[in-house]
């Protein structure tokens, strides 16, 4: 009778330490695998908002265009002092400018914004670039046609020489208000806005000459040299992208294209010249324009402040 009573009792024993234990190993693994709590994002890198600053290095392309060249000439012809006849000549080129390749220093300064909760981004940056660009065209021939007055009076053509013609574009700067996207580690922007750049054009040995009566004339004897440099309004797009490599320094990478306003330029010199016992006494006088548009790939180190 001991032993029937024994016996269920030890195995009611056992299986109770073996469920306890089970509900041990069950309560471990819950442990493990439970979830904790939500899982949180990576924290970004970019901040809100800050203004900033940086230098880069980037390549640009020059291209010079729509260029004009008028020159005229007008002169007293004496002999012994006494006035002998008046005559005047002018005309026109477009002489064929090319285009530059340089490398172009850059410095930025700006302010960004990310607006709560929309992940969209706004700011501006004000850009200087030095892009000290040129194109130079040799032996420009600035036709002329023309007529003098006095007791023989006639037409005439004739020619003025340019031995280079020389235009650059120097630096430009550009500001430009952007909209963008923001990311873990930065943001993607588009822009416009107004820029202005500095133009130089630079008239090299300039002649003038003609042709009368079969004859050949050097009319302005010593060569002049020209050179005008101004400051010329235009308009800028800029594409981009930022890369955060600590919360407060990040790289810009962005490509920009500037429209600038066409430069206009005069000049004017005097001349005198003697042959065949006449003595000639004018100016030389002209004016000349043109456009440049560039296109830039700029990389900047920049730190946000």
């Amino acid at each position: 009778m001991m032993k029937r009573i024994f016996a269920p009792t030890l195995a009611g024993t056992v299986a109770a330490c073996l469920l306890a234990g089970a509900d041990a190993r069950a309560a471990d693994l819950s442990a493990v695998i439970a979830p904790t709590g939500p899982i949180a994002a990576p924290a970004s890198l970019m901040p809100d908002h800050a203004f900033f600053g940086g230098v880069g290095l980037g390549v640009g392309y020059s291209d010079f265009t729509d260029q004009y060249l008028y020159a005229k000439g007008v002169s007293l012809i004496s002999q012994g002092g006494v006035p002998y006849a008046y005559g005047s000549a002018g005309g026109s080129t477009t002489p064929n400018a090319g285009s530059d390749w340089t490398l172009t220093p850059t410095a930025q300064f700006g302010y960004f914004q990310e607006l709560p909760g929309t992940g969209w981004v706004v700011g501006g940056k004000l850009a200087y670039s030095y892009l000290g660009a040129s194109s130079t065209t040799d032996h420009v021939a600035v036709p002329q046609a023309g007529s003098f007055t006095g007791p023989s009076p006639a037409s005439f053509t004739g020619n003025v020489l340019v031995r280079s013609f020389e235009t650059k574009i120097n630096q430009q700067i550009a500001l430009t208000p952007f909209v963008g996207r923001a990311y873990s580690r930065g943001f993607v922007y588009f822009g416009a806005g107004p820029s202005i750049a500095q133009t130089e054009t630079n008239l090299n040995d300039v002649y003038g000459f003609a042709d009368i009566n079969g004859t050949h004339y050097d009319i302005t004897g010593q060569a002049a040299n020209y050179s005008s440099s101004s400051w010329n309004w235009g308009g800028t797009l800029t594409a981009g992208g930022t890369y955060f490599i600590t919360k407060d320094w990040f790289l810009d990478t962005s490509y920009a294209v500037n429209f600038t306003q066409k430069s206009h330029g005069e000049f004017a010199s005097p001349f005198s010249t003697s042959a065949a016992g006449f003595d000639d006494k004018g100016i030389l006088s002209g004016n000349f324009s043109g456009g440049v548009t560039t296109q830039t790939v700029t990389i900047s180190i920049n730190r946000a402040l």
